[in-house]
């Protein structure tokens, strides 16, 4: 789980799409708040300092506890190998708490709960989290995955040393 305002991705994102980021959302490499995505160094956790105390546990247990590195320990010299490792997966035996149907009834309930609040004007629809990704991935299966203009011409130069013929719709 990542516990910055978002992931590290889309900073990317932001940077090929040439949009300037949120204030308040990372930092550069002298620590100040900065909204160009180029010179993103650090990423600013939600939440304040509770969301900073997520951000070190996930980090223990994603990281240190499996083999890997902190996060804010990663370096753009760190080999991917290393970089990339760290999964934490928790498996908890719900009917030792309370029966499944219980369980079920209460998480449905909240679920109901959140998508019927109140919302403000400009909202729709209220997403869970996760909802937003798993939508566009189900969008992406069928229509297929959308690419900015510079990812494809980023492919263009492989593609031809590879003789591979490239189709865009």
């Amino acid at each position: 789980m990542a516990c910055g305002w978002i992931a590290w991705g889309h900073v990317g994102t932001y940077a090929i799409e040439e949009k300037q980021l949120p204030f308040g959302w990372v930092l550069d490499a002298d620590g100040k708040p900065t909204q160009d995505p180029s010179l993103a160094r650090g990423m600013l956790t939600i939440g304040g300092y509770k969301g900073h105390g997520l951000a070190i546990v996930m980090s223990i247990l994603g990281g240190v506890l499996t083999g890997g590195l902190a996060a804010c320990n990663r370096k753009p010299e760190t080999p991917p190998e290393l970089a990339r490792r760290g999964h934490f997966f928790y498996a908890v035996k719900v009917d030792n708490f309370s029966s499944i149907d219980e369980f079920t009834a209460a998480v449905d309930e909240e679920v109901h709960t959140i998508r019927n609040a109140e919302r403000a004007d400009e909202v729709d629809r209220i997403y869970l989290p996760g909802e937003i990704e798993w939508l566009r991935q189900q969008e992406a299966q069928r229509d297929s995955i959308p690419l900015h203009q510079k990812h494809l011409k980023a492919l263009e130069d492989p593609a031809d040393e590879l003789a591979v013929e490239v189709f865009w719709r």
